[in-house]
């Protein structure tokens, strides 16, 4: 009897079973790619967001006391004091200086000579050059060449003898509250974290938005260096101690792996040498370690 041409069911079944092995193997394949893939992207991401963290410290932080006038150079241990140009703890630095905010010309200064000529070889903090004359109906700080406030008035006016800082369009402006700067750790919704560190290092300027920094942090700490290099935990009680500030931050470099990193991760002495244990899912993330030391320009030789 002739064979009727066409596949047997039991033929079917195998054809199936096969394109199954084979579709799942290329599925496997192709996820561990994609997993790959996102993993490379987010250390990528994360090593340039450290490298532009660094940038970001040292020019924020240098700007510590700028404009801030002789009355408010001295330490104040209470956590974001306006009545002095640093305050805070080992968690929580805050600030002044009239380069903060995110205006126009925020971070310009003109000299005034005593017969009332202006000149400036400044820039913002947004890299243009300051203009000269001043901005007109601007409002800017005057003080004596000894940092004794003269008051504020409008950055167009010429009081001989003075420096003037730029401080905002707005007139009066309310110095120094508006341009006091918190960074501390605030939680955050960003998916990338492990769902324990939605954590970002934040900045907020007087009473604005929060504006995240970084995220993902496991610990964040602050060093207060003095006058002979030594690393504090506490703000020194006098100005004239206070060198520079140390920032110390554990953050997440990468999604999670299927192996081990590590099990530790080490501060240098200057961060207080201590060893964190991670917890048994923390060591399938990579972590970095990141340390900023930065000297404070415009603090050194006043205060009390």
């Amino acid at each position: 009897m002739k064979r009727v041409s066409g596949y047997t069911l039991t033929e079917i079944l195998i054809l199936i079973a096969l394109i199954g092995i084979f579709s799942a193997g290329f599925f496997s394949f192709f996820s561990g790619m994609l997993r790959t893939e996102r993993q490379a992207r987010f250390t990528i991401k994360t090593e340039a967001d450290v490298s532009a963290l660094r940038t970001f410290l040292k020019k924020e932080l240098q700007s510590i006391g700028f404009g801030i006038s002789a009355d408010y150079l001295k330490t104040n241990p209470e956590v974001c004091s306006a009545s002095a140009v640093i305050s805070g703890d080992n968690t929580t630095l805050c600030y002044l200086s009239l380069a903060s905010r995110q205006t126009q010309w925020a971070g310009c200064w003109w000299i005034i000579d005593s017969s009332g000529n202006v000149f400036t070889n400044a820039t913002s903090r947004f890299g243009g050059n300051c203009p000269v004359p001043p901005p007109g109906n601007h409002t800017c700080l005057f003080l004596n060449y000894d940092r004794s406030i003269r008051g504020n008035a409008t950055c167009n006016q010429t009081i001989p003898s003075t420096v003037s800082f730029y401080l905002d369009e707005r007139y009066p402006s309310d110095y120094p509250l508006d341009f006091l700067v918190r960074f501390s750790i605030s939680n955050t919704t960003d998916k990338a974290c492990h769902p324990k560190l939605q954590r970002a290092l934040q900045l907020q300027v007087a009473g604005g938005i929060p504006q995240p920094v970084i995220s993902c942090v496991l610990d964040f700490r602050i060093r207060y260096i003095d006058k002979s290099g030594n690393p504090l935990n506490m703000l020194p009680p006098s100005l004239q101690d206070l060198a520079g500030i140390r920032v110390c931050l554990i953050v997440q470099a990468g999604g999670n792996g299927t192996i081990r990193y590590q099990e530790s991760l080490t501060y240098s002495e200057r961060c207080g040498g201590d060893t964190i244990t991670l917890l048994e899912d923390y060591r399938f993330y990579p972590f970095k370690v990141i340390e900023e030391e930065v000297p404070l320009p415009n603090l050194r030789g006043w205060g009390n």
